[in-house]
């Protein structure tokens, strides 16, 4: 978990507007009474919400908040997400906001409508989940809204202020801790081969590599791509190097990337065929019910890389009962 903590305070900037957006003719009190500032959430010129977030992201943390799901009814869902951002009233006490921004990765089914199979189909989506959504949602907008100073700005023309917490400097130390573990593992890591293997899966989810050719690049570019990469994402390495599935999986987007099978939306197919997600796939080459289709794939790739399959995925036949 990514632990986060900010707090949304008023704090008036030097050239604020006196038209300021908050309650300001019979304002709320605290126990202490002093007055509690509201701020809507952000919205542009065109009436449309600012979220700060994708919009996968939005509907999936939506569907959480709401009770709903987007392939039920997408228009009346997509109304309900609105509505709840409009009638989001964000009070501020005296002593600030606190919001609760922790989070981890997570990977979520997801409803999507695919336009090939002119239906809603589910995938896997890699997002960052939050522990509180409603602040998650709250924060975002807030990065957005004109009257709010970011982190690192200074106060002008802003009444209110977003401020890191004491819980900053240990995710600061977290983060460095995962970097030195990252580095540590990845010092270990020397051949063309390993470098491929590592990035093609860290491809799949580091969008900063997807115009590398990782089949065509040479060995300096391998290992140059391969260091900048850990650095710059060393959860995401970790967790390869923690998979003990990572060769199959490998494999198995190796078998993407020379067309002998499919992928849509992380669901794998072979011909029309669906495989379902990656674990799903891996469990389909090792049925021995699909051995033919498994060894056409098996030996294509061989005939590529000697050394591509790894052993748990070769499948055993079945036992015969004499």
């Amino acid at each position: 978990m990514e632990e986060r903590i900010v707090i949304v305070k008023y704090i008036k900037g030097t050239f604020a507007r006196r038209t300021e957006t908050i309650n300001k003719k019979t304002p709320e009190k605290d126990p202490n009474n002093n007055a509690v500032k509201t701020l809507q959430c952000c919205t542009n010129k065109y009436g449309g919400i600012e979220y700060g977030l994708s919009s996968d992201d939005v509907d999936i943390l939506m569907e959480e908040v709401l009770n709903i799901r987007k392939s039920d009814n997408y228009h009346y869902f997509k109304e309900k997400s609105k509505e709840w951002y409009i009638n989001a009233t964000i009070k501020i006490p005296a002593e600030g906001l606190k919001l609760d921004i922790s989070y981890e990765m997570a990977n979520v089914p997801y409803r999507v409508y695919s336009e090939e199979k002119k239906d809603w189909v589910t995938i896997d989506k890699v997002i960052k989940m939050p522990r509180n959504i409603k602040h998650w949602l709250v924060y975002h907008n807030l990065q957005k809204h004109p009257a709010v100073c970011k982190q690192g700005q200074i106060p002008l023309k802003h009444d209110f202020q977003i401020v890191d917490t004491e819980s900053n400097k240990l995710a600061e130390l977290a983060e460095h801790e995962i970097l030195e573990k990252a580095i540590i593992a990845a010092s270990n890591i020397n051949s063309d081969a390993d470098f491929r293997m590592y990035l093609l899966l860290m491809k799949t989810v580091v969008s900063e590599l997807a115009h590398f050719n990782i089949t065509s690049a040479s060995s300096k570019d391998l290992k140059i791509t391969f260091s900048k990469m850990v650095k710059n994402h060393p959860q995401v390495f970790i967790n390869i190097h923690q998979d003990s599935a990572a060769k199959s999986k490998y494999y198995i987007e190796r078998a993407v990337l020379h067309g002998l099978l499919t992928k849509e939306n992380s669901i794998y197919y072979k011909g029309y065929v669906s495989l379902g997600n990656i674990d799903s796939t891996i469990k389909w080459l090792n049925d021995p019910i699909n051995m033919v289709d498994s060894q056409e794939i098996k030996i294509k790739l061989q005939a590529i890389d000697a050394d591509l399959v790894p052993d748990e995925l070769t499948p055993k036949t079945k036992s015969t009962k004499k």
